[in-house]
């Protein structure tokens, strides 16, 4: 009997730890997703630009994924989604960044790691892992509201 008690204590346990896994995973597919059904498009034009950016992140030891995004329609609105391996990194980044700072400046500043993270989500910039810098300040309500969208 006790046996038996381990092995399903022990299948219970592993069964909790992949659910936490895949609930913990990136927001990025579905940020994707939405922004695709929005009339974005992947856009790979920019790479080197974009292999820069990310190695100049690594020196501050950020890894982070980057993508861009542009609509189809018009070929120039984009958005920049910085994808971070958790929110506090995301946050960290955040603060320590005055160029992404500068960009979203409609957030103050807050101590509180959780509340400064919420703002940014509230704000349209963020979710999940990801940061979303929109490239386009004349779709900016457009950007934020598809970021918003995302559950």
């Amino acid at each position: 009997m006790k046996k038996i008690t381990k092995i399903v204590s022990l299948a219970l346990v592993l069964v909790m730890a992949l659910t936490m896994l895949a609930s913990c995973g990136s927001k990025y597919s579905a940020i994707e997703k939405a922004f695709i059904d929005a009339g974005y498009e992947n856009n790979t034009t920019f790479t080197g630009i974009m292999n820069t950016i990310k190695e100049e992140l690594a020196k501050d030891e950020y890894a982070v994924e980057l993508h861009l995004l542009t609509k189809k329609s018009n070929g120039i609105t984009s958005a920049i989604i910085i994808e971070f391996k958790s929110t506090k990194e995301l946050v960290e980044f955040y603060e320590s960044s005055e160029t992404v700072k500068g960009l979203v400046k409609d957030l103050s500043k807050n101590e509180d790691v959780n509340k400064m993270y919420n703002a940014l989500v509230e704000a349209g910039y963020a979710n999940g892992n990801c940061l979303v810098l929109p490239a386009s300040v004349l779709y900016l309500n457009e950007i934020t509201n598809i970021v918003k969208s995302v559950k």
